[in-house]
């Protein structure tokens, strides 16, 4: 009797004892399987499990077909450009759209995307280089009045060296016609071309660094809109 009350206690003991709690049939899964999107998150997205594909040689799952009809939370997985592609990929995604994925299933009942396929990373890569293409077009749309200005500036220099341009032919012909006896005439029309070609050297070095510094702004610009995005 003694002996039997002594089984029954273990049993007890080993059923109820803290930190045997049961896991879950599909803890440990690794594999792919057939989903829908539910909801899309911050961190990343909600998925309805329609069916189990296939499962890896590493999947731990004792009843991985049991993954099936549960709404599951996917997160991202990695660091850098995979993690880009998986947040990228998943900005493409349309509630209700269904596609296959490959899962892993992490510590406190946690999911994650384990890899994307070929055709996935393809809509990744196609959406990344959309985005920076909006990013390129909203960089040239913040400054057009920067630009009206430097095109006001630049044609109003051209107008100041045109009359320069037009004063010293009249300053020419009034020179040949006179004809000094020192030449002074002279002299006079080869400081006003000197002074013309100075006036166009430093016009077309100011052309040139409004240019650089536009160049530098934009380029601000994108870089700040990926780093934004990289870290979302």
């Amino acid at each position: 009797m003694k002996f039997f009350t002594c089984l029954v206690s273990l049993f007890l003991f080993s059923t109820f004892a803290p930190g045997n709690e049961e896991r879950p049939p599909w803890a440990g899964f690794s594999g792919q399987a057939m989903v829908r999107l539910t909801e899309k998150t911050d961190g990343g997205f909600r998925v309805q499990v329609l069916r189990v594909n296939r499962v890896w040689k590493n999947n731990r799952a004792s009843k991985p077909e049991s993954l099936t009809g549960q709404s599951i939370l996917v997160g991202f997985r990695g660091e850098g450009e995979a993690r880009m592609m998986q947040q990228a990929f998943a900005r493409t995604l349309e509630r209700g759209q269904t596609f296959p994925l490959e899962l892993g299933y992490g510590e406190g009942n946690r999911w994650y995307v384990l890899e994307l396929n070929g055709d996935q990373r393809e809509m990744a890569r196609r959406a990344l280089i959309s985005e920076r293409g909006d990013l390129r077009r909203e960089g040239e749309k913040e400054q057009p009045r920067e630009r009206g200005f430097d095109r006001d500036a630049h044609r109003r220099e051209l107008e100041m060296i045109e009359k320069r341009k037009r004063e010293s032919r009249e300053a020419s012909r009034e020179g040949e016609a006179s004809r000094p006896r020192e030449g002074a005439g002279d002299l006079r029309i080869d400081a006003v071309r000197q002074e013309l070609q100075v006036e166009l050297l430093r016009t077309e070095l100011r052309n040139v660094h409004m240019e650089n510094a536009e160049l530098r702004f934009r380029l601000q610009q994108l870089e700040n809109r990926l780093r934004a995005l990289e870290k979302r």
